[in-house]
C-alpha cells in the first residue's frame, strides 16, 4: 500500500489488513504513529519526509517488520533508538536517506556507534552495510566512551562535594571573622562606655578632685582625652558604632 505525498496526519482505518506487508506513507504530515498495532506481518514501512520526534511503543507489534524508514523526521533523542531493539526482525534501519533527508539525531556526536551497539542486528543503517567488523569496532568504542563518561561522572561528582565542602568551610571562616569583628567593636563599645562614666566625674579643667584617679594613653596622661571632643560629636560617633554592632 502506498499513500506518499498526501496529506495524512493520522494513520487510522488500517486495522483488519493484517495481511499487509509493505506500507509507505512517506512524505505527510503525520506527527504521531499509531494504528498499525494489527499489523503484525508487516514486513517494510516508510514513515520518512513526516513531523515524527516520539516513537515510543508504536512499533512494538510489528514482529516481522525488517525495514523501517524514518528519515526526514524530528527524532533528536538517542532513548528513541532504544525503542526500536524490541523489534526482533528488524535489519534495515534509516535515519539519514539521501532522498529524503536527516533526523537531527543523525548530527550527534557518537550517532553510528550507539545505533550499531543497540541495534546489533542491523545489516544496513542509513542505506550502508554493516559488518561484523563494524559492530564489532562499534562494541568496543561504545565500552570505551562509557567507561571514559562514567570516569568524567565521577570526577565531576568528585570535584562537586569538594566543592561544597569548601563552600561550607569559606563560610564557617566567615562567620568567624565576622563574630571576631563583632567582638572587637563590642570591646570598643565598652571603653568608650567606660571613658563617658569617668568623665562624669571629672571637672572640665586638668585639677579637680577626681584628677588623681585616672590617668589615660600610652603616656599615662591624667587628661581626659574625650574633653578635647565636641559632645555633640562624640555622641554621634557613639550612636553610629551602635548601628554597626
Amino acid at each position: 500500500m502506498f499513500l506518499s505525498q498526501n496529506k495524512i496526519r493520522r494513520i487510522r482505518g488500517l486495522g483488519a489488513c493484517v495481511h499487509l506487508e509493505r506500507l509507505w506513507i512517506d512524505n505527510n504530515h503525520i506527527t504521531v504513529v499509531d494504528g498499525l498495532h494489527n499489523l503484525c506481518n508487516l514486513v517494510e514501512l516508510n514513515l520518512a519526509g513526516n513531523n515524527i520526534e516520539v516513537i515510543g511503543t508504536s512499533f512494538d507489534m510489528l514482529g516481522s517488520l525488517k525495514d523501517l524508514n524514518l528519515s526526514a523526521n524530528r527524532i533528536g533523542n538517542f532513548k528513541e533508538v532504544l525503542n526500536l531493539n524490541r523489534l526482533p526482525s528488524l535489519e534495515i534501519c534509516t535515519f539519514s536517506d539521501p532522498n529524503y533527508g536527516d533526523n537531527p539525531i543523525y548530527n550527534l556526536c557518537n550517532y553510528q556507534t550507539y545505533v550499531l551497539f543497540h541495534l546489533p542486528k542491523l545489516r544496513r543503517l542509513d542505506t550502508f552495510f554493516i559488518s561484523e567488523e563494524n559492530k564489532n569496532s562499534a562494541e568496543t568504542t561504545f565500552m570505551k566512551k562509557r567507561m571514559y563518561y562514567n570516569m568524567r561522572i565521577k570526577t565531576i561528582r568528585r570535584n562537586a562535594s569538594n566543592m561544597t565542602k569548601l563552600l561550607k568551610i569559606c563560610r564557617k571562616v566567615r562567620i568567624c571573622k565576622v563574630d571576631i569583628q563583632t567582638s572587637k567593636l563590642i570591646k570598643k563599645l565598652h571603653e568608650i562606655n567606660r571613658e563617658l562614666e569617668e568623665r562624669q566625674y571629672l571637672p572640665q579643667g586638668n585639677k579637680g578632685e577626681y584628677e588623681s584617679m585616672f590617668t589615660y594613653g600610652t603616656e599615662q596622661s591624667k587628661i581626659n582625652p574625650l574633653d578635647k571632643v565636641d559632645n555633640a560629636q562624640l555622641v554621634s560617633d557613639i550612636e553610629n558604632k551602635r548601628a554597626l554592632i
